[in-house]
C-alpha cells in the first residue's frame, strides 16, 4: 500500500513537471509572439503616420492644381492645352488623394487591430504568468 502510494505521488510529480515544462514552453512562445506584436505595431504606426503625411500632402497637391487650372482659364484660350494638362494632373491628384485616404484608413483600421491583438496578449500574458512555476 505505501509502494502503491509512493507511486502515484511519484506519478503525479512527474505529470506536474511535464506540465509545468509545457507551461513554460507555452509562455515563452507567447512572449516571441507579444515582440513580433509589438514590432509590427511600431511598423503599423509608422507606416499609418507616413500614409497620412503622404494624404495631407496630396490634399494640398490637389488645391494648388485646382488654382493652376483656375489661373490657366482666365489667362486665354491660348492656353486651352495647358489647362487640359492641368485637369489630367488633377484628376490623378485626386485619385492619389482618394487612395491614400483610404489607405490611412485601412492602417488605421490596422494599427486599432493591432493594439487590440496587444491587449489581449498582455491579458494572456497575465493569465500565463499565474500558471508559471
Amino acid at each position: 500500500s505505501a509502494k502503491t502510494i509512493n507511486s502515484l505521488v511519484k506519478e503525479g510529480n512527474e505529470r506536474v513537471d511535464s506540465g509545468t515544462e509545457i507551461v513554460n514552453r507555452t509562455a515563452a512562445a507567447f512572449h516571441k509572439i507579444i515582440s513580433s506584436i509589438e514590432k509590427v505595431t511600431g511598423s503599423i504606426s509608422k507606416f499609418s503616420g507616413t500614409l497620412k503625411m503622404l494624404a495631407d500632402t496630396s490634399s494640398e497637391a490637389q488645391k494648388r492644381a485646382d488654382g493652376i487650372k483656375q489661373i490657366s482659364s482666365q489667362v486665354s484660350t491660348a492656353t486651352q492645352e495647358q489647362m487640359t494638362t492641368n485637369k489630367e494632373i488633377s484628376g490623378s491628384v485626386e485619385r492619389v488623394n482618394e487612395s491614400s485616404q483610404e489607405l490611412v484608413q485601412h492602417a488605421d483600421y490596422v494599427l486599432k487591430t493591432s493594439d487590440e491583438i496587444k491587449r489581449l496578449t498582455a491579458e494572456i500574458n497575465e493569465m500565463l504568468a499565474r500558471f508559471t512555476f
